[in-house]
C-alpha cells in the first residue's frame, strides 16, 4: 500500500502545499523503515477520505526540511502522531506533536491525533493524551482502515464505532519521575486505605476542595515510600501526580524547591515556562492552571518532607487538587488529616527480609531476631537486606555482632534511632572494602541537600576532594563504579537520566555524626567544591545554577556560623544573584542576608582586612538591590548608604586602587537610582555627577580599558536621564550624545559584543526621546529606527533571549509612535502590530510575567486607539 514517488509527485508539478492548506500533517520518526511504511499507510487512508495530507516522504523531497516542516505546522492542519519507540526518542518529533497542543494542552480541540504503531510507553505530557492502538493490528489493513477513519472523525474519542472502539485507549495520569512502584513495598494496607479515605471523603467532594492528608512519623519509617506507593496505586483516579520537595529552613518562609517543582510541572503544559525569568510567577501560573484547566479528574500534589506547615499556606493549590504531605511533624492543626506511620509489624519485617535478602539459608527465626534488633525500622532493614544480599557468606550472628559494635559507637542524643547508624556504618565499611572512597563520598554528600545531588559536585578539580576521594573523582569510570556500589547497598538512589543521586536524610545525619571532630573540616571541603561548581549567574548558566542552588541552601544550614568562610559568603551571594535574576524574590533576601552575616563576622574579627570589608559592602549593596526590586526604596537607600560608607573608606585608604574607585562610583550610582525613583531629581543628579567624576578619571587614566569606557558611557546616560526629567532638554541631548559617542567606539572596536551593541541602541533611543520632546520629529524617527535596526540584529542572532526580544518589541512601539506623530498612521499600525506579536510570543513562554502583560495591554490600547481614529476619519 505504500505509494511510489511516481504515483504521489511528478517533477514539474505545481507546489500543492503552497496552493492549498493541508488538513492533516502526519508526524513520524525520520529514517526508520517501519515508521515510514505505517505513516504512508495512514496517509493513504486519510487521502482516500478526500482530505489533503502532508507527509515527509511525499512532500519534503529535495526541499529545505525545516522550512517545509514549519510551513506544515503553521498551516493549522491536525497532527497525526505515529507513536513508536523511535518517535518518542526524537526531539523534533516531540516538537511536532507539542506544537499541535500549543494553547490547548489538554487537546480539547482535537488537533492532535495519536496512533500508537508499535509497543512503547508514552511519557510526560504524552501520557495525558488518549490514543488509538494500532500496534496489535498494524498488518491487518481492513481493521487499520476502520481505526484510522474513526480517529479522524470529529469527536472521535466519543464515537467508538464497531470493532475500532476496542482499540481506543483512555488518557492516563501525568506522573512526576519520582512516582514509580516500590518493588520492596510490603504491608501498610491500613495506611493506604486511610490516605484514600482522607483524600476522597464525601465531605471533601461536597466542598470541591479536599482536606490535606499528612503522613507523619519519625525518620526512617517509610513516610515518603508510603506516599509514593499510594500515588502509584491511585494514579488512574488522577489527572496527574506531582512530587514537590518541601523541606526547608524550619524557621524560614521560602521554599525554593517547591517553586522549582511547580515550574517544572507548568513547563509540561506551556512550552518554555521553565525558561521564564519570573520563577515565582511561573510557579503560581502552574497552580492556577491546575485549578482552571478543566481537568476531568483531580490532581494530586505530594509535599514531601515538610518541616514547616507554613508551606501549605504559601503554596497550597486551589480547586480540585488533592494534597498529600509527608512530615516528621506530628501535631498538625485542624484542617489536616494526620496519618501516623510507625515501624513495621514483625511479620511484615520478616517477609521483607526474606524477599530482599534472597537468602534461602536464613531461617525465619534468625530474620525475626535481626528485625527485632533493628527495631523493625524500614530504613535500617533496607540496609541490612542489601548487605546480606551482597555478602552471602555472612551469617546473621556475625552481622548482629558487627551491628552491636557500631551501635556502641553511635553518638548520644542523636535525632534518629541508633539501628540506622549501625546498619549505615556496616554498609559503608562493606562499600569501602569493595572500592575506596565510599566513606569520603558519603561524608561530602552529607552536607548537600538530600535529593538530586548532581554528578558535577564530584567532577571539580581533584585536589579539592582530599586524598581519600581524589583518585576516584579523577577517573570518571571509577566514580561511576563507586556510585553503583553505594546504590546497590541502598545508601544512595542513583538516577541515570539526570545523573543525580539522592540519599535519605537520616543517612546524612548518621554520616555527619560519624565524622566526629572532623565534621567542620568536611563541611568546609563541601563548601569549596560547591563554590567551584557554581557558575557565574547568567541566562546561559541558569540550568546549572538550578541544579546547585538547593545544595547551597543546605550548606548554609549545616555549616556553623562560627565556621563560615569567605567562600560560603561568596557562594550564598552567587545563589542570591541567580535567584534575583530568576525573580525568585522570596529566596533573594535570605541568601543575601546569610552572606552579609558571614562578612560581618569576618570584618569584625579582622577590621583591617580590606577583602572582608569589600565583601561586607557588596553584601549590603546586594540587599539594597533586592529591596529596590521589591519596591522598598527607603530600605534600599539605607542599605546603599551603608555600603557607600564602607566603599568610601576603602577608596580613601587606597586611592590608587582602581577597583576600589570603581566600587565607589557604582555606590554613588546606586544611591542616585533610588533618589531618582523617589522623585528627588536634584539629589539624584548630584549622586550621578559624583559617580561620573570618578569614572572620568578612571577612563582617562586607562583609555584602552573598555569596561571603564562603558562605565563612563552609562554615567553620561544617567545624567542625561535626570536632565530630561528636569526639562533641561539641550543638556540632556548633550549628555546622551556623549554616551553615544563612547558606545559607537566600543561597538566598532568589538562588533561581536552584544552588550556594546545594546548600549548603542539604547543611546539612539534616548536621543530620539529628547528629539521628540524638542519637536524634531523626523530626527526622532531616524534615531528610533536606528535603535530598532540594532535590536533586530541582536534578536535575530539570539532568538531565545527574552531580553533582546522584548527590547525589539518596545523599539517597534517607539517607532510606531513617531510614525503616527508624523501622520504615517498605516506604518505606525504595522509597527504596533509587529511589536505586539513579539510580546504575545514572549507571554506564551512566560504567561504569568506581569511586565509582559503590561506591555501587551499598552500595545492593545495603542492599536485600539488607532482603529478608532481610522473609523472616525471614514
Amino acid at each position: 500500500m505504500v505509494p511510489s514517488d511516481s504515483w504521489r509527485r511528478h517533477e514539474g508539478d505545481v507546489d500543492e502545499m503552497s496552493q492549498a492548506l493541508p488538513e492533516f500533517f502526519i508526524s513520524r520518526a525520520g529514517a526508520h523503515p517501519a515508521d515510514v511504511a505505517i505513516a504512508a499507510k495512514v496517509g493513504q487512508i486519510i487521502e482516500a477520505e478526500g482530505y489533503r495530507v502532508i507527509l515527509q516522504q511525499w512532500d519534503f523531497a529535495n526541499r529545505n526540511f525545516m522550512e517545509r516542516m514549519d510551513a506544515a505546522l503553521a498551516s493549522g492542519a491536525r497532527v497525526v502522531a505515529i507513536l513508536t519507540p523511535q518517535y518518542l526518542a526524537t526531539d523534533y518529533c516531540a516538537a511536532e506533536w507539542m506544537h499541535a497542543l500549543d494553547g490547548d494542552p489538554l487537546n480539547r480541540k482535537g488537533r492532535l491525533i495519536v496512533l500508537r504503531a508499535a509497543e512503547c510507553e508514552p511519557k510526560g505530557l504524552s501520557r495525558t493524551i488518549a490514543y488509538w492502538d494500532l500496534a496489535p493490528i498494524r498488518d491487518r489493513d481492513d481493521l487499520l482502515t476502520d481505526i484510522v477513519k474513526a480517529a479522524i472523525m470529529p469527536d472521535a474519542e466519543r464515537r467508538h464505532v464497531g470493532a475500532a472502539g476496542a482499540h481506543w485507549r483512555e488518557a492516563r495520569a501525568l506522573l512526576h519521575d519520582a512516582i514509580n512502584p516500590t518493588p520492596s513495598f510490603i504491608g501498610r494496607e491500613e495506611h493506604l486505605q486511610r490516605i484514600r479515605d482522607a483524600l476522597w471523603s464525601s465531605e471533601s467532594k461536597a466542598a470541591a476542595i479536599t482536606q490535606p492528608a499528612a503522613v507523619t512519623g519519625l525518620g526512617g519509617v517509610g513516610k515518603s515510600t508510603l506516599a509514593r506507593e499510594y500515588a502509584w496505586q491511585a494514579q488512574d483516579r488522577y489527572a496527574g501526580v506531582w512530587w514537590l520537595n518541601a523541606a526547608g529552613d524550619p524557621g524560614g518562609e521560602s521554599w525554593g524547591e517547591v517553586e522549582q517543582g511547580l515550574v517544572a510541572l507548568g513547563d509540561q503544559f506551556v512550552r518554555g515556562l521553565a525558561q521564564a525569568e519570573d520563577r515565582g510567577g511561573a510557579a503560581r501560573y502552574a497552580l492556577d492552571f491546575l485549578a482552571r484547566g478543566g481537568f476531568s479528574k483531580p490532581w494530586l500534589l505530594i509535599f514531601d518532607n515538610v518541616d514547616n506547615p507554613r508551606v501549605l499556606d504559601v503554596w497550597r493549590p486551589r480547586g480540585n487538587v488533592h494534597v498529600l504531605v509527608t512530615s516528621r511533624i506530628g501535631n498538625w492543626s485542624l484542617g489536616v488529616s494526620p496519618i501516623e506511620v510507625d515501624v513495621w509489624e514483625l511479620p511484615e519485617a520478616i517477609a521483607y527480609l526474606i524477599r530482599e535478602t534472597g537468602r534461602a539459608d536464613l531461617s525465619e527465626t534468625q530474620l525475626a531476631e535481626l528485625a527485632a534488633s533493628l527495631g523493625r525500622l524500614p530504613l535500617a532493614l533496607s540496609h541490612a537486606a542489601a548487605y546480606l544480599r551482597r555478602r552471602k557468606t555472612v551469617t546473621i550472628k556475625d552481622y548482629l555482632d558487627d551491628l552491636d559494635r557500631h551501635m556502641s559507637e553511635c553518638p548520644k542524643d542523636v535525632e534518629y534511632r541508633s539501628p540506622v547508624y549501625a546498619t549505615f556504618r556496616a554498609a559503608l565499611l562493606q562499600a569501602e572494602q569493595e572500592i575506596s572512597g565510599a566513606t569520603a563520598l558519603m561524608s561530602l554528600a552529607a552536607f548537600f541537600a538530600p535529593d538530586d545531588i548532581p554528578e558535577e559536585l564530584f567532577q571539580q578539580n581533584a585536589a579539592l576532594y582530599g586524598q581519600d576521594l581524589e583518585p576516584v573523582v579523577s577517573k570518571p569510570a571509577r566514580l561511576s563504579e563507586l556510585l553503583g556500589v553505594l546504590d546497590d547497598l541502598s545508601l544512595i538512589d542513583f538516577e541515570p537520566e539526570t545523573r543525580t543521586f539522592s540519599t535519605h536524610r537520616v543517612v546524612q545525619a548518621a554520616a555527619r555524626d560519624a565524622l566526629g571532630p572532623d565534621r567542620d573540616a568536611w563541611a568546609q571541603r563541601a563548601v569549596g567544591i560547591a563554590f567551584s561548581a557554581f557558575p557565574e549567574p547568567a541566562q546561559q548558566t541558569w540550568s546549572q545554577c538550578a541544579r546547585l542552588v538547593a545544595h547551597v541552601r543546605a550548606l548554609n544550614a549545616l555549616v556553623p556560623a562560627e565556621a563560615a568562610t569567605q567562600e560560603l559568603g561568596g557562594l550564598l551571594g552567587a545563589a542570591g544573584e541567580y535567584s534575583r535574576e530568576r525573580a525568585a524574590l522570596a529566596e533573594v533576601l535570605p541568601f543575601f542576608k546569610a552572606s552579609l552575616a558571614i562578612f560581618e563576622r569576618l570584618a569584625k574579627a579582622d577590621p583591617g582586612n580590606a577583602g572582608w570589608q569589600r565583601g561586607l559592602s557588596v553584601s549590603r549593596e546586594r540587599i539594597g538591590d533586592a529591596q529596590q526590586a521589591q519596591g522598598d526604596l527607603a530600605a534600599a537607600l539605607t542599605s546603599y548608604q551603608v555600603s557607600h560608607a564602607i566603599t568610601e573608606h576603602l577608596a580613601k585608604a587606597d586611592s590608587g586602587n582602581a577597583d576600589w574607585q570603581r566600587d565607589l562610583s557604582v555606590s554613588h550610582g546606586n544611591i542616585g537610582d533610588v533618589q531618582r525613583a523617589q522623585g528627588d531629581l536634584a539629589a539624584a543628579l548630584t549622586s550621578y555627577q559624583a559617580s561620573h567624576a570618578i569614572r572620568e578619571r578612571l577612563a582617562k587614566a586607562d583609555p584602552g580599558n573598555a569596561h571603564w569606557q562603558r562605565d563612563l558611557s552609562v554615567s553620561h546616560g544617567n545624567i542625561g536621564g535626570v536632565q530630561r526629567a528636569q526639562g533641561a532638554l539641550a543638556a540632556a541631548l548633550t549628555s546622551y550624545q556623549a554616551s553615544l559617542a563612547i558606545g559607537e567606539r566600543l561597538a566598532k572596536a568589538d562588533p561581536g559584543n552584544a552588550g556594546w551593541q545594546r548600549d548603542l541602541s539604547v543611546s539612539h533611543a534616548h536621543i530620539g526621546d529628547v528629539q521628540q520632546a524638542q519637536g524634531a520629529l523626523a530626527a526622532a524617527l531616524t534615531s528610533y529606527q536606528t535603535s530598532r535596526a540594532i535590536f533586530e540584529r541582536l534578536a535575530k542572532a539570539d532568538p531565545g533571549n527574552a531580553h533582546w526580544q522584548r527590547d525589539l518589541a518596545l523599539s517597534y512601539g517607539r517607532v510606531a509612535l513617531a510614525e503616527m506623530r508624523q501622520g504615517v498612521g498605516d506604518d505606525g499600525l504595522k509597527s504596533f502590530r509587529r511589536g505586539r506579536e513579539i510580546i504575545a510570543q514572549l507571554i506564551r513562554r512566560s504567561p504569568d510575567n506581569t511586565s509582559l502583560r503590561r506591555d501587551l495591554a499598552w500595545f492593545d490600547s495603542q492599536i485600539d486607539t488607532h482603529d478608532k481614529i481610522g473609523l472616525l476619519r471614514t
